[in-house]
């Protein structure tokens, strides 16, 4: 009996039963990485994903990679594609992810404008979550907001010409791109001829040209450069219903006053965009609307009317790109609308 408790206490435990493969601990999940703005070093906004989505949407967001790949082949690219499909604000940034500016210099794109400049920078920094006056920058008459870090630089064509002054070849520049061209302002036709001698002279071989166009005109541009390729995306242009007066029309403000007031007594919430010839008419044209407006009340809820041209403020060019408020008219339904009167004269 001695013997058989001892040998029985000698003998090794058997291993503690090991639980079924379903019921086994799972293995601790990696935490996902947290996706960093090359530019900041910081974590992406919320505020850029959402932008990130709206910009996928355009079509030109499907063409980045032959823009890049246009760029990497070609001293010149011609850009057609219609309004609203993102070209001042996508191409700029297609050149950015293509590797430029790889030598410490500067991507310049001119706008005919001030006013669409310095819109426009500020839209394409929000969607690089970059802060305006750093990494893209602008530069017009009067108005400057760049700094050492700005990669990317909106600046009227008039300015640019000015830079031809003290900078014969543009040194500053590795990618210039011009907008707009099909507008044909004096200083873009300058400037496509000049930047035209600059590559076919040989002077600047490092110097990248985009010309932006509308889809009409590509072509015409691309044989008038000689060289290049053009990137251009189907159209994706939205429904337009043109409708025409049946008879001629003596006094075109007063009728055009009379059309703006039917829209807002008969249409849901919306924006109307006149165009006129001048100032003067623009001015005229906003002072006798604000009195049909105050006439009708509240039967069409709140409306602004905003003047739009060369003399008008910054201040107040600013005000045509927030939400207008929403009020309930008497009616019933939400109404809350923007009305611009734009003659945006070709001022530097």
């Amino acid at each position: 009996m001695g013997k058989s408790a001892r040998a029985a206490a000698a003998a090794p435990s058997p291993p503690p039963p090991q639980p079924p493969p379903s019921q086994a601990e799972p293995a601790p999940e990696e935490e996902a990485e947290t996706e960093l703005n090359p530019r900041t070093g910081s974590a992406f906004s919320r505020r850029f994903q959402k932008l990130l989505e709206r910009r996928k949407k355009l079509a030109l967001w499907a063409q980045r990679e032959k823009v890049r790949d246009a760029l990497a082949k070609h001293a010149a690219v011609v850009v057609g594609a219609a309004p609203g499909s993102g070209k001042s604000t996508q191409i700029p940034q297609f050149v950015i992810e293509a590797g430029y500016p790889r030598t410490g210099k500067q991507i310049a794109c001119t706008q005919p404008r001030r006013l669409v400049a310095t819109a426009v920078a500020r839209r394409v920094a929000q969607e690089m979550d970059v802060s305006l006056g750093e990494e893209v920058g602008y530069s017009v008459l009067f108005d400057e907001c760049c700094s050492t870090k700005t990669i990317l630089k909106y600046l009227t064509d008039g300015v640019l010409l000015r830079e031809i002054l003290s900078d014969r070849f543009l040194e500053k520049y590795e990618v210039i791109i011009l907008d707009e061209v099909h507008l044909r302002t004096l200083a873009t036709d300058i400037l496509l001829g000049y930047l035209k001698n600059l590559l076919s002279s040989n002077a600047r071989p490092d110097l990248k040209l985009v010309v932006m166009s509308s889809q009409y005109e590509a072509t015409k541009f691309k044989e008038y450069l000689k060289s290049g390729r053009i990137v251009q995306p189907s159209p994706t242009l939205h429904p337009i219903e043109i409708m025409h007066e049946q008879q001629p029309v003596e006094d075109y403000i007063k009728r055009a006053i009379e059309i703006v007031e039917r829209v807002l007594t008969t249409e849901p919430n919306g924006d109307i965009l006149v165009f006129l010839t001048g100032s003067e008419e623009i001015d005229s044209f906003c002072w006798n609307l604000k009195k049909v407006v105050a006439d009708l009340g509240d039967k069409i809820g709140a409306v602004n009317v905003l003047p739009l041209h060369s003399t008008v403020s910054a201040d107040q060019q600013k005000k045509v790109f927030k939400a207008a408020p929403l009020q309930r008219g008497r009616a019933g339904p939400l109404v809350g609308r923007w009305l611009c009167q734009p003659t945006l004269e070709n001022h530097h």
